[in-house]
């Protein structure tokens, strides 16, 4: 079944889909594929666009929607009801992904002037390269009054809520990523304890730093630096920036430790707290396809377990499923191939995944004789012969190569 031919209790690609109201995705277990699509699935979004966003095989997209309407969790729409569909995601590949904050919008800026424009370049500039004197603008020697003044001048001019409601286009990811990088240099260079631990570990920093800043502080400055840092604490908009950021930071050391499923959880409530969040995204799916060459690495690892406790059957079907996660291994594909040969069955199938084994590893003399073992089984011996003589040329001791050779001696 394709989504061209519909989906049984949902509908066509141009039909909607939304959540179903009052399911809580907290009791019931969704797989990680369906946790996928419902985070695509809001009040109501088109079968066909939620299908191209999810980056997964259509095959398995479609069996996850059907799933998911199987718990509960999503339901047919009508259109009337179905808001206007945001745009949709383009696909980001998994290498050289696109920076979402380098390229200035062609577009017109409603809310920028374009001397604040080129302000906030200037200042992106800083904020990716720079040190947190630098991102306020203020040398290393500059006091916490300096510091409060320099944080105080760039947070009117770079608020996100002094934009609320206008066309900023890639600015907007511009002007969320310098005022939390504004926030994060005033909250470390402002308190005494952590801008010493900061200076100390960038020691130029602190040989141009003033040695009794920490001084110059009056006891009633203190505690109106504490009143600001509570409120700003409790922004609506920097706690979720804050939450997003403890997200992400916790699935990329998920990641690092190849605990994928885990991290592929923790991708998956960032998506749902912010699905304009194209680093979630993007995120999101390398961490599926690392996933996925994981997964099949160990397929491939209890393929030849199988294989060389005599279970071949189960040996074959452990390597398609490998193939199938990551058709970039020819190991699998020839060693199913040579069973398959070896038991006489599927040989049509057999060939082609022998031809392919030897495409992806020319250099390997098993994947010649497992092609010239298929050749024999269809009865091709002088393809075979052939074969079997390249597996020589790479291995000339190979003693199965000799053997098989040996047998079609007189094949001419």
């Amino acid at each position: 079944m394709s989504a061209q031919d519909g989906i049984a209790g949902l509908g066509s690609p141009d039909d909607y889909v939304g959540r179903a109201p009052g399911f809580d995705a907290m009791q019931v277990k969704l797989e990680r594929e369906e946790l996928l699509l419902f985070a695509l699935v809001g009040r109501s979004e088109r079968i066909g666009e939620v299908l191209s966003r999810c980056g997964l095989p259509e095959a398995e997209a479609l069996a996850a929607l059907l799933s998911l309407r199987a718990k509960g969790a999503i339901r047919p729409t009508s259109e009337e009801r179905a808001p206007t569909p945001r745009p949709a995601l383009p696909p980001v590949p998994i290498k050289d992904a696109p920076r979402p904050f380098l390229t200035p919008s062609p577009v017109a800026l409603v809310g920028l002037s374009p001397e604040r424009r080129e302000e906030a370049l200037a200042l992106e500039k800083r904020v990716n390269g720079g040190n947190f004197f630098e991102i306020l603008g203020v040398p290393p020697s500059a006091d916490r009054v300096q510091i409060r003044n320099a944080y105080h001048q760039a947070s009117l001019k770079f608020h996100p809520d002094r934009y609320f409601g206008q066309d900023l286009g890639d600015f907007r990811a511009k002007v969320e990523l310098i005022f939390r990088k504004l926030t994060e240099a005033h909250g470390i260079l402002s308190d005494d304890a952590k801008r010493a631990a900061y200076l100390k570990e960038n020691p130029r920093l602190a040989a141009q730093s003033t040695p009794d800043f920490a001084r110059n502080a009056t006891e009633d400055e203190k505690a109106r630096g504490e009143e600001r840092r509570s409120r700003l604490a409790k922004h609506p908009y920097l706690a979720r920036v804050s939450k997003l950021g403890e997200l992400l930071a916790k699935a990329k050391g998920q990641v690092d430790k190849k605990e994928f499923d885990i991290a592929i959880k923790s991708l998956v409530t960032a998506t749902q707290m912010d699905p304009t969040s194209r680093e979630a995204h993007q995120l999101l799916i390398e961490t599926r396809r690392a996933y996925e060459l994981s997964r099949a690495k160990d397929g491939l690892a209890k393929g030849r377990e199988l294989e060389r406790t005599g279970n071949d059957a189960a040996a074959i079907t452990a390597y398609r499923t490998t193939l199938s996660m990551d058709p970039s291994l020819g190991e699998a594909a020839y060693r199913a191939a040579l069973l398959m040969a070896r038991l006489s069955v599927d040989l049509k199938e057999a060939l082609s995944l022998a031809q392919k084994g030897v495409e992806l590893s020319p250099k390997r003399a098993d994947a010649w004789l497992a092609l010239g073992m298929v050749n024999v089984a269809l009865n091709h011996k002088k393809a075979a012969r052939g074969n079997f003589q390249e597996a020589l040329n790479r291995a000339p001791e190979h003693s199965e190569a000799k053997k098989q050779l040996k047998g079609l001696k007189w094949v001419f």
